[in-house]
């Protein structure tokens, strides 16, 4: 299967599990879109279709970008997963151009759209995650070049 760059171990309710992320990027700018990919697996049967958010977080708790979306652009619904999958999913998110220099996390996890309700998370020793949403981290807003 597929493999992430960066391993990150988070559950999400019963049978899906965020193994890890590409980050091609780091360092960020209000010119261009975050780009980040995730692995997901799957271990049993998803009798639910889950949305992911994306929420990047600047000082302050401020959300400075959004993207949700079904895997893979609506194109793999968690409903269709198998047990042993591995779902390669990528998001593009744009950045407020107000976002100021600093440090910055994204925050990930997945929702019943219909219900609005998280998934319970959990890290990699079953300790359940505050706001069921896991925390990617070592992201940098760097100003914008002028033209």
């Amino acid at each position: 299967p597929p493999s992430p760059a960066i391993k990150h171990e988070v559950h999400l309710g019963e049978h899906i599990a965020l193994v890890g992320y590409d980050l091609p990027q780091s360092q960020l700018s209000t010119s261009e879109p975050m780009v980040i990919r995730f692995y997901w697996h799957c271990s049993g049967p998803v009798p639910t279709s889950y949305t992911v958010f994306t929420h990047l977080l600047g000082p302050g708790d401020e959300m400075y970008g959004q993207h949700d979306s079904i895997p893979q652009g609506r194109a793999r619904p968690t409903t269709s997963w198998l047990a042993g999958d591995t779902i390669v999913d990528e998001y593009r998110i744009d950045v407020a151009p107000d976002a100021p220099p600093g440090d910055y996390e994204l925050a990930v996890g997945m929702y019943d759209w219909a219900t609005g309700d998280r998934l319970p998370a959990f890290d990699a020793t079953g300790r359940q995650l505050p706001e069921n949403r896991t925390l990617i981290k070592d992201v940098t807003m760097v100003e914008r070049e002028s033209k």
